[in-house]
């Protein structure tokens, strides 16, 4: 259905959107979310793709449907004018470019989100975009029923403790991911984690890890102590005059309490290699062990036995953590081209590590964050809004541990500009007013619709007229 509407000067056109609703068949927009699954708190961007023609308004909506209720807000762009709606929480802002910006995203924001764009011709495209949020983890914690327990019969049961939701756990020893074994139960939720019997080699440390669609936290480790049968006389005779079981770095020159040994005799400097030498391990007089090319194998607990000429013993426990190296992470963005004072840009972080910190570099420098810049709460998302020409150059994220850093390949940002541009390219036209494109009145599903009037010229006085297709 075509037809037209005539109105007499200075007088607005209110026209339902319902009535031109059907779309010229060669229409095509699509919208696209930056980024795709958004951790609550931070940033989402609804960017619209394939546009054509001259814009002159945008209306964002709440779910899939163009109602009243529904509509968030409508930008007028030549007046630059923005007109809130129902659904609008004071988080959501319409840019220039006609991008739906959402601040400190929330869970209940998930959900499909609806654009309208009119054009000069007075015809109007829709297309709608998901958007999935994600809760950043709490990290659990560990609780176990006996921190020291004896080998022969006796049973441990350690927790993962957490208050999180629609989660999955999973179970870490020694910085690797728990391996089934027949003394080995998990409860259904796998909160719990049974070992019955206790053996020696489940001695060692123990996380849970706690994720969802979009990140994961684990908790701090737990060193199970698995005790064996007491022996009273473990080494017979007094001979030997000092013996270290077991490798550690040495924290403390021990030597005063009796020389320090690696399996090491003093009275006749004899250096015996334990079952677990890997010819990595260098002992010093002191008491002092070296371990050259420490890998992640190497984590864990050593333990320091020293024996005096009286017998008396000594032991030291002490523990080693060996940080894998951080994987490069790589940088993405939700436009690498942009023109000034439009936005925003938003550059994601994007890395497979958990337990690392981020930071943002530019031109080689660290990021100084200013006015215009926003970071998400894990810093892996930096929004940039409105973009400036000083904002133009190479940015790079780095993700790092306690124990090492990488850095991201460098991501360009262009940002042009034009020192007198015209919005319309011919002054002809001296005003166009963009009616409320929101729902004012049941009348109007998008709000007022578009009056163009001439204020001089052929045209002057005569009706505006606004063509429906339908």
């Amino acid at each position: 259905m075509s037809g037209r509407m005539k109105q007499k000067p200075d007088k607005i056109v209110n026209v339902s959107l319902l009535s031109f609703w059907t779309l010229p068949t060669t229409a095509r927009l699509a919208v696209e979310t930056v980024p795709p699954l958004v951790a609550e708190g931070s940033v989402a961007v609804f960017n619209i793709l394939e546009k054509k023609g001259l814009i002159i308004g945008y209306g964002w909506f709440r779910g899939n449907r163009v109602e009243q209720k529904a509509a968030i807000e409508a930008y007028q762009v030549l007046e630059n004018s923005h007109t809130p709606g129902p659904a609008n929480t004071g988080r959501e802002t319409i840019k220039p470019n006609g991008s739906l910006i959402i601040q400190s995203v929330r869970k209940q924001d998930a959900g499909t989100y609806t654009v309208v764009t009119v054009k000069a011709d007075l015809t109007n495209v829709s297309a709608s975009g998901q958007l999935q949020v994600y809760s950043l983890l709490r990290q659990p914690s560990i609780q176990v029923n006996d921190s020291m327990v004896r080998q022969k019969g006796n049973r441990v049961v350690i927790t993962c403790v957490t208050n999180e939701t629609d989660i999955s756990i999973k179970w870490i020893f020694n910085k690797q991911q728990l391996k089934a074994a027949k003394n080995i139960f998990l409860s259904k939720d796998s909160k719990n984690l049974t070992i019955d019997p206790i053996k020696k080699e489940n001695a060692g440390e123990y996380q849970c890890e706690i994720f969802n669609i979009g990140t994961s936290n684990r908790s701090e480790i737990f060193e199970l102590k698995v005790k064996g049968r007491e022996n009273s006389r473990a080494l017979g005779v007094g001979a030997i005059t000092g013996i270290m079981i077991g490798v550690l770095l040495v924290l403390t020159p021990l030597a005063v309490l009796g020389r320090l040994i690696f399996l090491h005799r003093v009275d006749n400097n004899a250096t015996t290699n334990g079952p677990v030498y890997s010819g990595r391990e260098t002992l010093y007089p002191n008491g002092t062990l070296l371990i050259w090319n420490v890998t992640q194998r190497d984590t864990g607990s050593y333990t320091l036995l020293v024996t005096k000429n009286d017998l008396q013993t000594e032991i030291q426990t002490g523990h080693l953590h060996v940080h894998p190296p951080v994987a490069r992470p790589s940088l993405q963005a939700s436009n690498t081209t942009v023109t000034e004072h439009e936005g925003p840009v938003v550059l994601t972080c994007l890395t497979d590590e958990t337990g690392v910190s981020i930071r943002w570099f530019f031109k080689g420098q660290s990021l100084l964050l200013a006015e215009r810049m926003t970071l998400s709460s894990d810093n892996s998302t930096l929004t940039i809004d409105p973009v400036s020409r000083e904002d133009t150059g190479d940015y790079q994220c780095e993700a790092s541990n306690r124990g090492s850093s990488s850095r991201s390949n460098p991501l360009r940002l262009r940002v042009t500009w034009q020192e007198n541009s015209r919005a319309l390219g011919v002054g002809a036209i001296t005003g166009i007013v963009i009616g409320v494109l929101l729902v004012l009145t049941p009348l109007a599903v998008l709000g007022r619709f578009i009056f163009l009037h001439r204020v001089s010229g052929p045209f002057s006085g005569a009706s505006a007229q606004g063509t429906m297709t339908g």
